[in-house]
């Protein structure tokens, strides 16, 4: 600990030191001493790795300015007979304040304790700057609140502040349990949608390791979450229209979701007029995963099998090409040749070595539509996968009604069925269990594309706190993370 003095400061120190570092009071009621200020270094010690010494470094530097609390008129004045109360001792109390750039503010208060020579009540002096239970100025508190609105992380802000993760944590809680939630007969809800939403969006996530599954509801328009709850079962959706009301579901037109059917199922049984509309996302997704891939390795173990190893050959790494639709493969190899050409002619300005040093690259290969045309034109199922993507590519951009879309999707499981490829009736049985919720889509042209969205948003907020074991809490950051313009929209503070 050191303590710094001024030679030449007038009879207020804080004041000085105010005017020198342009630092704002913010602390109404606070009489600074004259013994001006001082600081005081929190160290934390490192092991190094391979070493048995630990290394004291400074984590934090607090300047230190003491003083008094300014006494209230009726402040010795006993709350229980009204006698005149007296001085019976004086206390410190150290109060952290906004910080200064980098370096951190504490105010060491001394305050009176009071007895009452009739009743014996005693009483603290009330130090009216200092947050009720904590041991913090309402600007500094303000001051964590508005770092966290902007989505710093509680150890971000504990770090720049000085105080602990716990109390910015609980802090933080207490925010949103305010903004997100009410109390309804002795019990914490969330707070119900201040707006009609016309579609929602549904997904589940992993909550913890291994199997444990949290669900999801999104407002589709906005992208605000509504509802989070464990679990991943029809009860979620239940409890869900119990909170909102049967009033305010009446005006949803559709539900987005992937082929979850415990979601689609639980939905319709309370609103059958609700229309499921299963994401294109998906569909794409099975048919690449579940009849390209699978009919690609197949092919080349038969291929194998019978003693052709040349069109075994051409079939490897070639996942991502057959995946692909026409336009991206030609994006591709046009982006291939300028970057091949950019370093052609790094090559020709520069010796080998100053080529290696410099651009490690390696050049890109450019006929990728030369190899899916001949891949294409060699098997015939390849030729029926890509007959399958255009008719899929055609449903989906082109069809604007549901009846041309049913008759798409109709030939595309006809087709599917007319090859007996095990794969490609595996996925005609999938479109023809699921061709209600597909054709839909013509109709409102939703995806739940916000809900893969914010499940990813989840898995951010979770990396970047390190886990959060508090699942409530969890669910409050996930909440306040959808509505985007509460991060921008801070209070500047306001000086006093």
């Amino acid at each position: 600990m050191n303590s710094t003095t001024f030679p030449s400061c007038p009879n207020n120190s804080f004041e000085y030191a105010d005017s020198c570092f342009r630092l704002p009071c913010l602390a109404k009621g606070f009489i600074p001493s004259n013994e001006g200020f001082y600081y005081d270094a929190i160290y934390r010690y490192k092991r190094n790795y391979g070493h048995s010494k630990k290394h004291r470094y400074i984590e934090h530097v607090d300047y230190i300015f003491r003083g008094t609390v300014q006494e209230s008129p009726n402040e010795s004045k006993c709350p229980v007979c009204g006698s005149i109360m007296h001085v019976h001792g004086r206390y410190t109390t150290r109060i952290k304040h906004i910080p200064f750039g980098d370096k951190g503010i504490s105010l060491d208060v001394e305050h009176l304790r009071y007895r009452c020579p009739i009743c014996s009540k005693t009483k603290h002096q009330e130090i009216p700057f200092k947050v009720p239970g904590m041991k913090l100025t309402y600007a500094m508190r303000d001051f964590i609140l508005n770092k966290l609105r902007q989505g710093a992380t509680v150890k971000s802000v504990s770090m720049e502040t000085g105080v602990g993760q716990k109390l910015i944590k609980d802090i933080d809680k207490q925010r949103l349990l305010d903004e997100y939630t009410e109390e309804i007969d002795g019990n914490i809800q969330w707070c119900k949608p201040s707006r009609q939403a016309r579609y929602l969006g549904i997904d589940e996530f992993k909550l913890r390791f291994p199997y444990q599954m949290a669900t999801v509801i999104i407002d589709l328009e906005t992208g605000a979450v509504l509802w989070l709850q464990e679990s991943k079962r029809k009860q979620v959706v239940y409890d869900f229209i119990d909170h909102v009301g049967d009033e305010w579901m009446k005006h949803v037109k559709a539900i987005a979701c992937d082929m979850n059917a415990d979601f689609a199922s639980a939905f319709t049984s309370r609103f059958p007029h609700l229309d499921i509309v299963y994401d294109r996302f998906h569909i794409i997704k099975n048919f690449n995963e579940k009849v390209i891939n699978k009919v690609r390795q197949d092919e080349q173990r038969r291929l194998i099998k019978e003693g052709n190893r040349e069109g075994a050959e051409s079939l490897k790494r070639t996942r991502l090409i057959l995946t692909a639709n026409k336009d991206t493969l030609e994006r591709r190899d046009n982006e291939s040749r300028k970057h091949n050409a950019r370093l052609q002619e790094i090559k020709n300005n520069n010796t080998k070595a100053e080529f290696t040093a410099v651009n490690p690259e390696r050049e890109q290969m450019t006929d990728r539509v030369a190899r899916y045309k001949k891949i294409i034109e060699e098997n015939e199922l390849m030729l029926a996968i890509d007959i399958i993507k255009e008719k899929l590519t055609d449903a989906y951009e082109t069809m604007l009604s549901p009846d041309s879309m049913h008759r798409v999707m109709s030939e595309i499981v006809d087709f599917c069925k007319g090859t007996t490829n095990t794969h490609f009736c595996w996925f005609a049985k999938l479109i023809e269990n699921h061709m209600g919720g597909i054709i839909t889509f013509a109709k409102h042209i939703i995806t739940s594309g916000k809900c893969e969205g914010t499940v990813q948003l989840i898995k951010t907020i979770r990396r970047a706190s390190y886990g959060i074991p508090d699942t409530k809490y969890f669910f409050l950051k996930i909440m306040d993370a959808s509505r985007r313009f509460g991060r921008n929209n801070t209070e500047a503070l306001r000086l006093e």
